[in-house]
């Protein structure tokens, strides 16, 4: 038998990842890796880590990579176990124990020896019966009706069975993906009952047990939609009624649990699979389902499902609603959108206007377009400067102060940069305030009124610092951070602090000085790692400073006497060392 390839540690850390392969070279060295084996160009292993029992990991090598890796660790694959295997092979590969292939061994036992080996496997591993079940059903007559008791149990074995730990979600979805494999070899052979009997149950055993786990790499979610996909065959085939509303039910149930749910793309296919293949007398089915489920209450979450509902509602009735129940099922629903574009659409303009009016802020900035589709651009700029009266959404006033510039009107431009800088004071905001001002002649006269109405605040000391330095303003800038504050909650961020140091290097360079060492302080007394990194920075901007100013003698003091002071602190003897301080 030919040796496989033997990969070099830069090949296995870039398969698992630094990390995983420092972490992989401890194990190793603590001889972690039991009862290694080669299977062809497999390597396989148990491998013990931080649970209590080994975990079983493998790595398939080619003839010049590693090909595929797996493990019973939370992560799967391409982690230290997988790393400690690959080491052992590269260093011992005389440990491994060479093994036949499973499949070239079981094919020369007889059928009793298979029947005794197999019953002595679900003796100790009790579990590999209801995999031995699924071989069973899988094998079945094609004229064999499927009992959905049986797929039930296994469903539920899955989750009963589990460990509800982080990541467990990835061994359930394996073990439903097996299970949904059963309904897949009955589509094979167009039974389509059987074949919607096993998806829909995998369904039902995802979304009444997915609270329970963390998901994240949403490999449950994905159970669920593929199970979803493969009903589409299942219900364009269908023709005895009781299957089709069988499959339909389960497609409405997996979309209204996503509507509930938030809206995750659970399914994500279901109800456009409903919109393709249901009848129109099945698509009135589906309308009294979605009635008994549409809430009442006037919450967002109630909003939004609603929202939800009336869409699929419109969709279903497409083909037979008339103009007055289209606009009843929108109003009842919030389709604010659908409701104002059908009103347009029938030159009821007032009544779009009433309901332009209705709805809220996000709503009615998104209708732009519908307006503009009917030629009513102005009719939005009206309802949209009626708005602004009440409303403080930003992007209420960001939108009127646009439509002003495009028109050329800079006072009214100005008058929406004024309101947005007052919501929201910031050096952004005041530099476009500035802008139309100075377009219109009346910068000189509005910026000290400015200043002054910050300055009535202590609350605006911080942003008032900010636009001393956006005018360079130094000095007072300056004279803003070194002055008592009031009320005494307030102190200044490093950050603001820092901005002020950077733009006084130049013209103030002592003052910046006093800022970057009173900054390294702070720094220094939260007495952690990052911490003294960062001040080993502010303390080389303090003696670039120094250097500049031709005197390194008082640099050469000022470092010396904080070694001193801190000579206990090694960690932060270190950071300095390391910037060369």
């Amino acid at each position: 038998m030919t040796r496989p390839y033997t990969p070099t540690d830069a090949t296995i850390r870039a398969w698992v990842g630094d990390q995983s392969f420092s972490r992989g070279q401890g194990y190793y060295r603590q001889h972690a890796i039991t009862n290694p084996r080669r299977q062809g160009d497999t390597l396989k292993a148990h491998c013990f880590g931080s649970a209590p029992q080994p975990y079983r990991v493998e790595v398939t090598l080619g003839e010049d990579r590693i090909v595929s890796d797996r493990c019973s660790c939370p992560i799967g694959s391409h982690c230290k176990h997988g790393a400690a295997l690959l080491l052992t092979w590269v260093n011992d590969a005389d440990a491994f124990t060479v093994v036949e292939e499973l499949a070239a061994g079981l094919d020369r036992l007889s059928k009793a020896d298979l029947v005794a080996l197999v019953t002595k496997m679900v003796d100790r591993h009790p579990d590999l019966e209801q995999l031995l079940e699924l071989s069973v059903l899988s094998a079945g007559a094609k004229t064999h009706s499927l009992d959905p008791a049986l797929v039930e149990r296994q469903v539920d074995a899955v989750f009963n069975n589990i460990d509800y730990e982080y990541g467990s979600e990835i061994d359930v979805a394996e073990q439903l993906a097996a299970i949904k494999e059963l309904g897949d070899g009955y589509a094979g052979k167009e039974e389509w009952r059987n074949a919607a009997l096993v998806y829909k149950t995998v369904i039902e055993g995802v979304l009444e047990n997915y609270g329970m786990f963390h998901d994240e790499g949403g490999e449950l979610g994905e159970v669920v939609n593929e199970c979803v996909s493969a009903l589409e065959p299942c219900l364009a085939n269908a023709q005895d009624p009781a299957l089709r509303e069988l499959i339909l039910r389960t497609l409405f149930d997996t979309y209204h649990w996503d509507v509930d749910y938030g809206g995750i793309d659970m399914g994500y296919e279901a109800d456009d699979l409903i919109l393709a293949f249901a009848t129109p007398a099945e698509k009135r089915q589906v309308v009294e389902w979605v009635q008994q489920v549409m809430p009442a209450g006037d919450s967002w979450s109630d909003s939004y499902h609603r929202q939800r509902y009336g869409h699929f509602l419109l969709s279903l009735q497409a083909d037979e609603l008339d103009d007055e129940t289209f606009l009843r099922i929108c109003r009842e629903t919030s389709r604010s959108h659908d409701l104002v574009q059908r009103l347009l659409q029938l030159q009821r303009v007032e009544e779009a206007i009433a309901a332009a009016q209705r709805s809220s802020d996000y709503d009615l900035l998104t209708m732009e377009e519908i307006f503009a589709e009917h030629e009513q651009e102005q009719l939005f700029s009206r309802l949209m400067l009626e708005r602004a009266r009440t409303s403080q959404d930003r992007r209420i006033h960001e939108w009127l102060k646009a439509w002003a510039e495009q028109r050329g009107d800079t006072a009214t431009a100005l008058h929406y940069a004024e309101t947005l800088f007052w919501q929201q004071p910031s050096t952004a905001s005041y530099r476009e305030l500035k802008k139309l001002a100075q377009q219109s002649g009346q910068w000189a006269a509005l910026q000290p009124k400015i200043m002054a109405q910050l300055a009535a605040e202590p609350r605006y000391h911080p942003i008032r610092i900010q636009l001393h330095l956006e005018e360079s303003e130094i000095d007072q800038a300056l004279a803003l951070l070194q002055a008592p504050q009031t009320p005494q909650w307030m102190v200044f961020g490093a950050s603001i602090q820092l901005e002020v140091a950077r733009a006084a290097a130049e013209p103030r360079p002592h003052a910046a000085i006093d800022i970057y060492l009173k900054n390294a302080r702070q720094l220094i007394a939260q007495r952690n790692r990052t911490s003294y990194a960062a001040a080993a920075d502010r303390l080389a901007a303090v003696r670039d400073l120094y250097r500049k100013l031709g005197e390194e003698e008082g640099w050469r003091q000022l470092i010396a006497n904080l070694r001193q002071e801190h000579r206990t602190l090694r960690a932060l003897q270190d950071e300095l060392n390391k910037a060369g301080l």
